[in-house]
């Protein structure tokens, strides 16, 4: 699981370069599914793990956060899969290589394609694997 710091700014990130297009938490799919009918994305948190990156001052160990979330962009039908991967693909681009308040992005990869809700959603994930160098003291 991503820290807060890390969800939070990612999450923030993509706010502000879709808008106004909604960007949601997982666990607030369900109900858009059956609300909505315009495009959206979802964060989800596929893992996140912590270890020491370098030492030497007690005061400021340099610890590092690497882990991965996936964007999921929905695209309602009757709109084909190409939509769906357009949509992908720009969110792909807006995200690759970015650096968001100390966190740094590592890669984004294509596009994965699916369908959701009997084929009323199209689904298009993007992997993204992030970096966030920050410091503390020993205790």
């Amino acid at each position: 699981m991503a820290s807060t710091h890390c969800y939070d700014e990612i999450k923030a990130y993509l706010q502000g370069v879709m808008a106004p297009m909604a960007v949601l938490d997982w666990d607030q799919i369900e109900p858009t599914l059956e609300q909505s009918e315009n495009q959206f994305l979802a964060i989800e948190d596929a893992y996140a793990d912590e270890e020491m990156a370098a030492f030497g001052n007690p005061q400021a160990l340099c610890m590092r956060e690497a882990g991965e979330i996936v964007l999921h962009c929905f695209v309602p039908a009757p709109e084909s899969s190409g939509v769906a991967r357009a949509l992908a693909g720009q969110v792909q681009g807006l995200i690759r290589l970015q650096r968001i308040s100390g966190l740094r992005i590592i890669s984004s990869a294509p596009p994965e394609i699916d369908r959701m809700n009997d084929g009323l959603w199209t689904t298009a994930a993007v992997p993204v694997i992030y970096e966030y160098d920050y410091f503390v003291a020993r205790p």
